[in-house]
């Protein structure tokens, strides 16, 4: 017997659970309330539902005639129940398999930013790592008005990639202490990261404009700087800024942190945190003060002096450079 599962009293919108395709025979056209299934709900004489069968979800809206018509995202001459959007394929995780290289089609959904068949969590396979879809125009034509000056990120259409697996053991920087920041790091653009993705992705790694910290004490300080393949930040990671000086105790200090353009989550962690987690302890490109930087260990922020290794799991943007 078809079950409600829910309905929504503004949108005239019924979600049922049936057993088998028979069933939707059975579901009424127009439905009183007080009525076996639906005692609760007033009378149903135009709007829409969704049932599922065999583990299938799918959506159908009841006419003015009184025929419930399947709405798909295919459905381009009628209405559909979700509109196919960039916002909706980085909101869906779908985790396919792509395949061991970009094919001519993917190129092309990226580079118009539709993204068409591709979704979060979907990922390729190529030289033995798993290169997954963390996000999707994260930084396309985002500005920031600082002192530093205006700053427009990138006008290409691109994914957000991450390895499912750290790349190599590095230093944060190759001395006791730091005094400039993540953008005199090893790992701000690094050289043999660059040269892994460029195999990975020959002509797809994208160069885009960030405002870097060049500075650890006594107060976080930024430059715009052309970046390539980079270390997370832990708002990308975690959707905060979980570690800060904590001799910073005005707004405008904190605000530094804050204030430029990489400071929210990438989707894929949001929605599948399992993805936070790797083998390895790998480094973010947050620091805490000139002698303690910060890592992710067990998916949690961890502290690491500057001359103690980790490794390498940073992002690069996907895309077409032409």
């Amino acid at each position: 017997m078809a079950a409600l599962v829910n309905y929504n009293y503004s949108t005239n919108y019924a979600e049922f659970s049936i057993e088998n395709e028979a069933e939707l025979a059975k579901l009424p056209t127009t439905t009183a309330k007080g009525s076996g299934e639906l005692a609760n709900i007033d009378t149903v004489k135009a709007g829409s539902m969704a049932y599922t069968t065999s583990g299938i979800f799918r959506v159908f809206r009841l006419d003015g005639a009184g025929n419930w018509n399947e709405i798909t995202f295919e459905d381009g001459g009628g209405e559909s129940w979700i509109t196919d959007s960039s916002e909706m394929h980085r909101n869906i995780f779908r985790g396919k398999y792509l395949g061991t290289a970009v094919t001519a089609a993917q190129k092309a959904a990226i580079a118009d930013g539709s993204f068409n068949d591709l979704f979060l969590g979907d990922y390729w396979t190529i030289n033995g790592v798993n290169w997954r879809i963390a996000d999707m125009d994260y930084y396309y034509e985002k500005f920031y008005a600082a002192e530093a000056g205006e700053l427009q990120t990138t006008d290409k259409h691109h994914l957000v990639i991450v390895s499912d697996t750290a790349l190599y053991e590095t230093f944060y920087k190759d001395g006791n202490t730091d005094t400039t920041g993540y953008a005199g790091s090893a790992l701000h653009s690094a050289e043999a990261a660059e040269a892994i993705v460029n195999s990975a992705f020959p002509g797809m790694m994208l160069t885009y404009n960030d405002l870097l910290m060049t500075t650890s004490q006594p107060r976080f300080v930024s430059a715009i700087r052309e970046c390539t393949v980079e270390a997370m930040s832990s708002a990308m990671v975690f959707g905060n800024y979980t570690v800060y000086n904590t001799t910073f105790t005005s707004s405008s200090s904190l605000n530094d942190l804050a204030a430029v353009p990489s400071c929210r989550q990438f989707a894929l962690f949001g929605i599948a945190p399992v993805y936070i987690q790797t083998e390895n302890h790998y480094f973010l490109r947050d620091s805490c003060d000139s002698n303690i930087k910060v890592v992710v260990a067990y998916s949690s922020p961890r502290y690491y002096p500057p001359n103690q290794k980790a490794y390498h799991r940073p992002f690069f943007l996907l895309g077409s450079a032409e």
